[in-house]
């Protein structure tokens, strides 16, 4: 679990304040203002995201705040691409409950050409996720991960529905998550891997990893495939939507149904 966290925020049961600005949970406009609001505090300015065709990794600056067990979480990311200029941003509140003690969370992303939000909900076995923007939406449906089985979920362009399908997420089980692995979720198209992606950041000893922590305050998150940067060729705002929807997934869902509470069940 990376250490870097950002300040601001005060996180209750059931509103979230930033800068004197108080949002009730039951408000979900006005969630993502906020969420837009945080990003503007940040004064990023956004380029056109440039990817090898030989596949690399993109690092962020990843942030989150602080709160106390059981109430919601706050995250940030500034995506970088390999020249080091900042090509998106996605941020998002997770885990805060209606009325009938369901989970909810939204998720906001904007890159230099389009901006994009989504809400996601938890149902008996899992959770739905809806992601739209710019003329494209986005659906989800995940599976939670079971002690031996990884979570997965199936990403539809529009409607989910037989011929929708631009992707699937894998992710890891709950023993992997207690054995102490870093946590990943590898992201296919058919039987071509996409990326791989790590919520909190990948982890590495190595001087370069350690420099890039350090001093430039950044972790990678996303590896991508040569097949990957093909596709961004021939569809950059497809391709910086899957992305960004899949990055949004597997944060806000990488706890179990009941979030904040211990993973270890059946």
């Amino acid at each position: 679990m990376p250490f870097f966290s950002t300040t601001g925020h005060k996180l209750r049961s059931n509103y979230w304040l930033f800068q004197g600005h108080k949002v009730e949970f039951h408000q979900a406009s006005g969630i993502v203002e906020q969420l837009k609001r945080v990003q503007g505090s940040r004064k990023n300015v956004l380029q056109p995201l440039a990817l090898s065709t030989e596949g690399g990794s993109l690092n962020a600056k990843y942030r989150f705040a602080f709160a106390p067990l059981g109430r919601p979480q706050y995250f940030e990311y500034c995506l970088h691409d390999g020249r080091g200029n900042s090509c998106c941003f996605l941020n998002g509140l997770v885990g805060y409950l209606d009325t009938n003690k369901t989970s909810h969370g939204v998720i906001f992303a904007a890159t230099s050409r389009a901006e994009m939000s989504g809400h996601y909900h938890f149902t008996g076995s899992g959770a739905l996720v809806n992601f739209s923007g710019n003329s494209t939406s986005f659906t989800c449906h995940w599976e939670a991960a079971t002690l031996s089985e990884g979570s997965s979920g199936m990403v539809y362009v529009g409607p989910s529905k037989p011929g929708n399908e631009i992707c699937r997420i894998n992710g890891q089980s709950r023993r992997d998550e207690l054995n102490g692995l870093v946590s990943r979720h590898v992201i296919f198209h058919g039987k071509e891997r996409l990326m791989e992606i790590y919520p909190e950041g990948r982890w590495r000893y190595n001087p370069v990893h350690i420099w890039k922590m350090y001093m430039e305050d950044t972790v990678p998150v996303i590896d991508y495939s040569p097949y990957f940067a093909k596709w961004m060729s021939r569809d950059t705002h497809l391709g910086q939507g899957v992305m960004l929807f899949a990055l949004g997934v597997c944060r806000a869902l990488q706890w179990p149904l009941k979030p904040f509470e211990s993973a270890i069940g059946p």
